[in-house]
């Protein structure tokens, strides 16, 4: 295959890659320049391995994965793929809020948006047949069933693109997803087990619509483009009909992009109510005893930070809710590592029944005597991400933070303000440093590896490939640093950042 091409031209930097890098060993002092300057690497990075930018239907999506050494893009078990793109459209616009930098804008306007626009307006030509839309085989209702304009698939590919997972299995796309998934396969016919995906999903997920309702809703309070409206509109219609119900996050996106201020407030009320002491997750872990699977993942909350943001109803709950959630995932990814010290930034990676569990009140094993299994960059990065926008949450909304002691927390001692804004802050801070050194070391951040160096599987494949998801929560935890270093609060700016202000 040949080599990949430079990405967009205001995009493009020449990256030096260093020597190997000695272990972090201290927290460095960031500035807001020195953030933007690792910002601009992520994203270089990021279009040359993993955007589509070629001339057809696809340019501007974005792969998942992608294997440096041979050039090859794709998916795991092609699923889920469309949700990263999402999220570096929403990346790019937090970046564009924290420094005016128009290269993100780009990035957004040019590449990101015109996919997804595109995917919308033209689904009920592009994706026809969606008999089994739910994607585990079961068939959907007659009355919902068909092809329809709004409807984002899990995945969708013309053959460019490979599953690592049937590659390296040796494995058609049929035998890896088997016949009862619902999905059209336009290699149907091939016997080559090349790894190549051709064809769509016949469903969508709740992470792929709530995600790109979001990054539009936001998008148009830069921009105002009606476009990004008629979106939020068709996506929402298309769900509605799908769940035969109205997903929360897409009604308030489209009280965003409709201007209806009072609708999107009352919208983001329940994001901002405080949680309750059962549901946060280091209590159900130690306290309540319940079995809790590592990582916890953050993507949820902070997709609600993005919802409360573009409805400018952030508050002291979601403060609460969001420093809180945070913090404790950092403490039990710290218990889960036990007596080794856990690197900053680098958390468990989701591997099934092989992932990190909490079982009666402790780990079911700890981190040194798993050596298969796998850790990386993805919840790491959701949780850097997390961090930057806690730390301006807390200054904001100081009476948000559960100072000692909260209720039925008698095995979990909450610690002072300050002393969390301090542990959130060296999270930032080694984390950003620990990745910043990966990159230059390897050339690409992998998607992840054995935690003690032994594989999980004989086709075990992604300490080869480069995670997209990396790079995109590491643009926006860096984007969300310079922000709060600059005493600034990124749902302010939301409300006040347009394009030719």
């Amino acid at each position: 295959m040949p080599p990949m091409a430079p990405g967009p031209g205001s995009i493009t930097r020449t990256m030096g890659l260093g020597k190997a890098q000695p272990a972090v060993t201290a927290a460095p002092a960031w500035t807001p320049e020195e953030l933007e300057g690792f910002a601009g690497e992520l994203s270089d990075a990021l279009v040359k391995t993993h955007l589509r930018r070629d001339a057809s239907a696809f340019k501007g999506m974005l792969y998942e994965y992608a294997m440096p050494a041979t050039g090859q893009q794709g998916y795991g078990r092609a699923w889920d793929g469309l949700r990263n793109g999402a999220w570096l459209g929403s990346a790019a616009i937090l970046a564009y809020r924290a420094n005016r930098g128009k290269v993100y804008l780009d990035l957004a306007r040019q590449w990101i948006l015109p996919f997804y626009l595109r995917v919308l307006a033209g689904s009920d030509k592009l994706f026809p047949l969606r008999d089994k839309a739910f994607s585990d085989g079961t068939p959907i209702p007659p009355d919902r069933a068909g092809p329809a304009r709004g409807f984002v698939p899990l995945w969708w590919d013309d053959g460019t693109g490979v599953s690592f997972d049937a590659l390296a299995e040796r494995r058609t796309l049929d035998e890896l997803l088997g016949p009862d998934q619902g999905y059209t396969n336009l290699l149907r016919l091939r016997s080559a087990r090349d790894g190549k995906v051709a064809g769509y999903s016949h469903g969508t997920s709740e992470g792929i619509t709530d995600t790109l309702a979001l990054f539009l809703a936001n998008t148009w309070l830069v921009t105002r483009d009606p476009q990004l409206a008629g979106g939020v509109r068709l996506l929402r219609a298309c769900r509605k009909k799908e769940l035969a119900g109205d997903p929360p996050l897409l009604a308030l996106a489209e009280a965003v992009v409709s201007g209806d201020s009072a609708k999107a407030t009352a919208l983001a009320a329940p994001l901002n109510r405080a949680p309750s002491t059962p549901d946060t997750p280091l209590y159900r872990a130690v306290v309540a005893r319940q079995r809790v699977e590592l990582p916890v993942s953050l993507e949820p909350l902070l997709r609600g930070y993005l919802a409360a943001a573009a409805a400018n109803s952030v508050g002291p709950g979601l403060a609460r809710r969001l420093s809180l959630y945070t913090w404790e995932t950092l403490a039990l990814a710290d218990r889960w590592y036990g007596a080794a010290k856990r690197q900053e930034g680098l958390m468990p990676a989701y591997q099934g029944a092989l992932s990190p569990r909490w079982e009666a009140g402790r780990p079911r094993s700890l981190a040194g005597s798993s050596p298969q299994t796998l850790v990386g960059p993805r919840a790491g990065a959701e949780a850097l991400l997390a961090c930057a926008l806690s730390l301006q949450l807390l200054t904001a909304f100081p009476e948000a933070w559960p100072e000692g002691r909260t209720p039925r927390t008698a095995e979990r001692q909450v610690p002072p303000r300050a002393a969390a804004i301090a542990r959130l802050k060296r999270e930032l801070d080694k984390g950003l440093l620990y990745w910043r050194e990966r990159l230059k070391r390897d050339g690409f951040l992998p998607a992840d590896w054995p935690v003690g160096g032994r594989k999980p599987s004989p086709s075990y494949w992604g300490d080869q490939t480069s995670a997209a998801g990396a790079y995109v929560f590491l643009l926006a935890a860096c984007a969300e640093y310079q922000v709060f270093l600059s005493g600034k609060r990124d749902w302010e700016l939301a409300a006040t950042t347009w394009v030719g202000k």
